[in-house]
């Protein structure tokens, strides 16, 4: 009987150890849930941040949002020349470059291609001159009209067009000048007909001696881009041609003469619209193409000539100003002594 209360207590302190036991156990279990979903947070908010890191990163280049710049390729930034006809490079001595826009053309790819006008091949040998020559893009001027407008000259053409096929003679262009004329309340005489020859050949460009849609059309935009303001002739410049004018420009100040002035400007002018009526003169026919060949040859080497005797007019008329004035700076001050004096 003595030993049953020393059993009573073993009993006891088995069960407390056990019960220690089994609560130390599910508290590690706790723990260690608790520190693996605390590892999970923080390995969570570490990714978090390296992505923002990085975010804020790329944000500063603008990789994310669209460019207003154009992508290039390494052939363009090594400058190699691409014909637009045929999209193959070429050589120096291949290239046809337009006057007015940065297109180069095969030589052989405008003088083959249908949609190129007659005009523009017998025009392509001015490419290798100073002068320069228009790519078929840029020469057909109606681009430069309104819809209405070009629907106008097309009803013109028509109306031109007696036959109906799709050429105008001569006798034609002038039996419709005249019918204009008496609309308008206009009287002719006999000796306008040279006049109207005249103009006939300068509209017909390649020479065979009838005008076609082309010819016809691009002839009358001029008229009617030359009634139109200049301001807004000045908005029709290309890129190219703004470029040249700069230049000119700069090299005008760039020289000591400071602004150029409308003197200038007109002396330069008159150069260029006789180099343009040069240009607009055709041939007389196929036969003599090789004579005329020569004789535009010719042509452009007075051209290039002209650019010179340009500059030494403008030099005349700067040296004239300043003696004009010397004299009235010395008259001026003629009058201020007799003021002074009296």
């Amino acid at each position: 009987m003595g030993n049953q209360p020393t059993k009573q207590r073993i009993g006891n302190k088995t069960m407390a150890i056990n019960h220690l036991q089994n609560n130390a156990g599910k508290d590690v279990c706790e723990k260690d849930t608790e520190m693996r979903r605390f590892v999970m947070e923080m390995k969570e908010a570490r990714e978090q941040m390296n992505d923002n890191n990085e975010t804020k990163f790329f944000n500063r280049f603008n990789l994310g949002e669209d460019s207003t710049r154009t992508s290039v390729n390494a052939d363009q930034l090594l400058n190699v020349k691409y014909c637009p006809l045929c999209n193959e490079t070429m050589k120096e001595y291949e290239e046809a470059p337009c006057r007015v826009c940065w297109r180069v053309y095969h030589e052989k790819c405008i003088r083959n291609h249908p949609n190129v006008h007659n005009a523009d091949r017998i025009a392509l040998f001015k490419a290798k001159t100073k002068i320069g020559w228009s790519c078929y893009k840029c020469s057909d001027l109606s681009k430069l009209l309104s819809t209405t407008e070009r629907a106008n000259l097309l009803e013109q053409f028509q109306k031109c067009d007696i036959n109906k096929d799709k050429l105008v003679t001569f006798d034609e262009y002038l039996k419709f000048k005249y019918h204009m004329a008496d609309e308008e309340g206009v009287e002719l005489y006999p000796e306008d007909d040279h006049v109207f020859r005249m103009i006939f050949r300068h509209m017909d460009l390649d020479g065979d001696g009838t005008l076609d849609g082309w010819e016809f059309i691009n002839h009358e935009a001029k008229m009617v881009l030359a009634k139109r303001e200049k301001e807004r002739l000045v908005s029709y410049l290309t890129e190219k041609e703004i470029q040249r004018a700069r230049l000119l420009f700069e090299a005008h100040q760039g020289r000591g003469r400071g602004l150029p002035n409308e003197l200038a400007v007109l002396i330069k002018l008159k150069s260029m619209i006789g180099k343009k009526a040069k240009m607009m003169r055709s041939r007389k026919n196929t036969a003599v193409s090789a004579v005329a060949d020569v004789e535009d040859e010719e042509e452009d080497e007075e051209d290039e000539d002209a650019y010179m005797k340009d500059e030494e007019e403008i030099e005349e008329v700067k040296e004239e100003n300043k003696e004009l004035n010397k004299e009235e700076k010395v008259e001026i001050k003629d009058v201020n002594a007799k003021i002074d004096h009296e």
